[in-house]
């Protein structure tokens, strides 16, 4: 048993809106919670792959180094009906092929995304996983509904290219066990989420909460993480948190400590 030391990054977009759309407001908060790598979000105004030319995707990459900071991937949540809505596909699978060559141009980072991978139609998928090879870009796949059946779907698609990501909050939800499933997943876990839940007992609402304030076991689950030797970052996941800046601090603090490899 080792601690893959896996850095830790952080969701940009929640705390962009954090802080009213400031965009080096939320870099400086970051840098200033000591961790170097921020997750974007294709879905994010003014950061969409088809608003950003070659040069503004240069002038991102510029800002976020200015900030002391790199990019660990992209996410691309597609609600997953759109990917069976024949009215809605074609824009789906335009959206997902900009989203890959934009991960491509800013440093052949993971792109992650979660689609229907039971019911997805063929030809979508040939599309969106050729697109992925031919740019040298990392498929990390959230498939956290149903262990099982995501295991005997990564199996039957074993390319360097497509991994794993998991998202505890997900997975809590569901009732699954997560250490099981992060076990499960760790040769081809390449994005983990650090996020926490809590039933609607638990908070006024229900649903993602910060770290420490819900059911996530964070060291057992840092153990599961171990296993994982093609880890590449921990996402610290701020989406739907009512104060993105505090979360990531707690969640960065619960992390540090969680730690069962040191000393």
């Amino acid at each position: 048993m080792f601690d893959n030391d896996a850095p830790l990054s952080a969701t940009l977009s929640p705390l962009i809106k954090h802080f009213g759309g400031n965009f080096q407001r939320a870099l400086d908060d970051v840098s200033d919670a000591e961790l170097r790598f921020v997750q974007l979000s294709a879905a994010q105004p003014g950061m969409r792959p088809r608003e950003l030319d070659g040069r503004a995707r240069k002038d991102l990459i510029a800002a976020l180094h200015r900030s002391g900071l790199m990019i660990s991937g992209v996410d691309l949540f597609v609600p997953q009906r759109d990917w069976l809505d024949n009215q809605k596909i074609d824009r789906v699978v335009a959206s997902v092929l900009a989203s890959i060559a934009f991960a491509a141009d800013i440093g052949r980072v993971p792109l992650c995304l979660s689609f229907p991978y039971r019911s997805i139609a063929k030809d979508v998928l040939d599309s969106v996983l050729t697109a992925a090879d031919s740019h040298g870009v990392t498929l990390a796949i959230h498939g956290e509904s149903d262990p099982q059946e995501f295991d005997l779907w990564l199996e039957c698609h074993d390319e360097n290219f497509i991994r794993a990501a998991i998202d505890p909050a997900t997975v809590l939800a569901t009732d699954h066990d997560l250490n099981a499933m992060t076990a499960g997943l760790a040769g081809r876990l390449t994005v983990a989420r650090l996020d926490d839940y809590a039933e609607r007992s638990v908070t006024d609402t229900g649903g993602r909460c910060n770290v420490g304030d819900g059911s996530l076991d964070v060291t057992s689950y840092r153990v599961a993480l171990s296993l994982a030797t093609r880890l590449r970052h921990i996402v610290v996941e701020l989406r739907d948190l009512d104060n993105a800046s505090h979360a990531l601090r707690q969640a960065k603090a619960r992390w540090d400590s969680s730690n069962p490899f040191s000393g």
